[in-house]
């Protein structure tokens, strides 16, 4: 996205529960990496924090890193201003430490977002690293900044990366398919359980 100045600027999405666990402090320490390379992005946290007191613990780890300039907490998105942001976004970024198969990630894949995520839980089934997004050991600030960073300076595989998250969730995570699979797992749970072999 351009600046008020109509300089190019990375925005980089975080949408999800803040906290320690979801490695939205790691994505802090990566940012004061990437600013000290001298890169134009904003990070945007959009959520609600994971237990209280985060978001004002957050805020004061940002200032003390120096990077509160480019670092945006929004509140918790939904329906349309979701999509907005997802809409904004250049990059989506999934730092967390444990994880199953976030919906944030697959909707982020919707609308054609490449990923920096963890490896961890669903989100490798997620991410192709090198195609879709890459992924980056969990509590590593210097190979999420360098995933970034990467990210950041090539354009083309920014563009690239887009297409194949689309791609890949329209061909994976289709609402029709998904409808049909949910009814099939139901008729089966009701055909086995118990008040129906009497």
């Amino acid at each position: 996205m351009a600046d008020a100045n109509g300089k190019l600027s990375i925005d980089i999405l975080y949408l999800g529960h803040l906290g320690k666990d979801k490695g939205t402090y790691l994505l802090i320490e990566a940012a004061k990496l990437m600013r000290a390379s001298g890169l134009d992005f904003r990070v945007h946290l959009v959520g609600e924090e994971l237990t209280l007191g985060e978001l004002q613990s957050l805020r004061k780890s940002a200032m003390e890193s120096g990077v509160e300039g480019c670092i945006t907490i929004h509140p918790p998105a939904y329906g349309q201003d979701k999509l907005d942001q997802f809409k904004k976004a250049d990059i989506f970024i999934y730092p967390s430490y444990h994880e199953g198969t976030p919906i944030a990630a697959i909707e982020a894949m919707a609308c054609g977002l490449p990923i920096v995520a963890t490896r961890v839980g669903g989100l490798p089934d997620l991410v192709n690293d090198g195609s879709n997004g890459f992924l980056v050991p969990p509590g590593d600030a210097n190979q999420l900044a360098m995933a970034l960073s990467y990210l950041i300076e090539h354009k083309n595989l920014r563009k690239s990366m887009q297409q194949t998250s689309f791609r890949l969730a329209s061909e994976r995570y289709d609402i029709e398919d998904h409808i049909v699979n949910l009814i099939q797992i139901y008729k089966s749970v009701l055909a086995a359980s118990p008040s129906n072999s009497k």
